[in-house]
């Protein structure tokens, strides 16, 4: 995760350059590569410790997932040059974060019933 974080906080920062001469971004009022260093250091930070950062966990399987499905759309709608170096990627750390999870069944987000989750009176926080 933390490989993938710093290879996210690299790829940003490369692109900002790309934002600079053609800051598409700003027009919806973002910073594209800031909002992707910002990712990728969320990433970094929840390597230390993934049982206790499943939804960082969950938020990097997403992307890699995400990535996967951008460049098949891109090659095949829009005849974009298919790029094999983010595919790969994106299909190895997906793997390794599936696979190597110590408690993969938490991966997939289940309904817990404590009372805290059932809607009443007794289980409302204050």
């Amino acid at each position: 995760m933390a490989l993938m974080g710093l290879l996210l906080i690299a790829g940003s920062a490369l692109s900002s350059f790309g934002n600079i001469l053609f800051p598409v971004d700003v027009l919806v009022g973002t910073h594209a590569a800031v909002a992707g260093m910002a990712f990728g250091a969320g990433i970094c930070l929840a390597a230390w410790n993934p049982a206790q950062n499943v939804s960082w966990v969950r938020i990097s399987i997403l992307y890699a997932v995400l990535v996967l499905v951008y460049d098949v759309i891109a090659g095949f709608a829009f005849g974009a040059p298919f790029q094999v170096i983010p595919f790969v990627i994106a299909l190895i750390f997906a793997g390794l974060l599936i696979f190597l999870y110590p408690h993969r069944a938490d991966l997939v987000p289940h309904e817990e019933t404590s009372p805290m989750h059932t809607g009443s009176a007794q289980g409302a926080r204050a």
